[in-house]
């Protein structure tokens, strides 16, 4: 039978290394709302500074006298770390220094990886980089009460970190020591992917393209994402605030229909069939 329903492509980061393995939130939140969802990877990420990080981890001034934290903004640099964390070389009695530093996230995506390590997660309700940002803040001060924290946090990021969130720790009068833990490029193979898509539900055009970061538009857009047939007519949704505001820039102009409340599958669901209900309601009204 032929599959008629609506087509939800989610623009996200990497493809899993066992695809058939690993189960798609995203796809089983489209199917729930009725739609037919399947992500599409446009990044490629490998890791960087992977000797500095190390060295880091393996000083001999315990974590816990260095740093007032860690934080990350993506499960990729949780994986980094997590791959160095792991080596049979590091001391027990060193990950345990590390373990006693609090290890903040901004969203629940990361927490699986975190907690793998022996880590407690925080923040991981905020949901982007301002609001987890003030949780650190704040976290901090109840930590510390006598005064600001004379240690910095350790933030992991990637090349295409923003600076939102440090910027406004530092605002803050914390310190902010950045260890970059992986690169970004572009999957080759993205618009091939996207024609398999396609052809897979017999030709049938995307409804909807998700995207899930900045870089993730800008890459998309770089190849050649408008030149498809069916780009003026699709809808278009986004992960969050911080992806919505790039892809409201003069620079790409391209206002998302719908914006997801919180970074997740269901959130973002939720956001498109609000939009398409709306649509079809004002459609009725009008005949």
């Amino acid at each position: 039978m032929l599959d008629t329903r609506e087509l939800l492509v989610f623009i996200r980061g990497n493809r899993p290394e066992n695809d058939s393995a690993v189960t798609d939130p995203y796809a089983d939140s489209a199917a729930k709302a009725g739609y037919a969802g399947v992500s599409v990877p446009i990044l490629a990420t490998i890791d960087a500074n992977a000797p500095a990080l190390a060295s880091v981890l393996a000083h001999e001034t315990p974590a816990f006298d260095r740093f007032a934290g860690i934080v990350v903004t993506s499960k990729r640099a949780v994986a980094s770390f997590a791959h160095e964390f792991a080596r049979e070389s590091f001391p027990e009695a060193m990950r345990d220094c590390w373990r006693r530093l609090p290890f903040y996230t901004v969203g629940p995506s990361a927490n699986t990886g975190i907690e793998a390590m022996g880590f407690t997660p925080l923040g991981s309700e905020s949901g982007k980089a301002e609001t987890l940002a003030d949780f650190i803040i704040q976290h901090q001060r109840e930590r510390s009460p006598a005064g600001p924290v004379a240690k910095p946090i350790l933030f992991l990021c990637g090349d295409k970190k923003l600076g939102v969130l440090d910027q406004r720790l530092k605002a803050a009068g914390m310190l902010v020591c950045d260890l970059k833990v992986y690169e970004t490029v572009a999957s080759a193979t993205f618009i091939n992917d996207l024609d398999d898509v396609i052809s897979r539900f017999h030709g049938r055009e995307p409804s909807w393209i998700v995207f899930f970061s900045p870089s993730g538009v800008d890459m998309v857009l770089e190849a050649g994402m408008r030149a498809q047939s069916w780009f003026s007519a699709v809808k278009v949704a986004s992960i969050g605030p911080t992806t919505s505001a790039h892809l409201q820039s003069s620079a790409i102009n391209m206002p998302p229909d719908a914006v997801a409340k919180r970074p997740n599958a269901e959130d973002v669901v939720l956001a498109i069939a609000a939009f398409d209900e709306e649509c079809a309601l004002n459609s009725t009204t009008r005949r």
